[in-house]
């Protein structure tokens, strides 16, 4: 279904955002906030988010909300891996013990409801 693969590129995308402010973050120390705006990571960090906002609401105008919604959890689970491999973040028994209950409930929801036009 078209729709539930434009939400899961916002979700890619909100993801590969985030990886983008941690390495922008994790740079040299800068001396002054707007710095870090100035950073090419942090813009195309928002230009992404630009996207994944244009992408969500048009899978929203589509779709219900709690159908879609759980989809998002998903970061929950492509952030802690993206930042393992690209920073090499730990990723304890606990931490994804967590993301897969995380990830049983997405599934659960959206097993439980159906796709209904929004």
């Amino acid at each position: 279904m078209l729709e539930v693969s434009i939400a899961a590129c916002s979700v890619i995308l909100i993801a590969v955002s985030q990886l983008l402010f941690k390495s922008a973050a994790s740079g040299p120390r800068r001396h002054a906030a707007y710095r870090y705006l100035l950073d090419p990571k942090i813009i195309l960090g928002l230009g992404l988010n630009g996207i994944a906002a244009a992408c969500w609401v048009f899978a929203l105008s589509r779709l219900e909300i709690s159908y879609l919604y759980p989809i998002l959890s998903v970061n929950y689970l492509l952030v802690p891996l993206g930042a393992r491999y690209c920073f090499g973040e730990s990723l304890r028994p606990r931490r994804l013990v967590a993301i897969a209950v995380i990830c049983l409930g997405v599934f659960v929801c959206l097993l439980g409801g159906g796709v209904q036009p929004g």
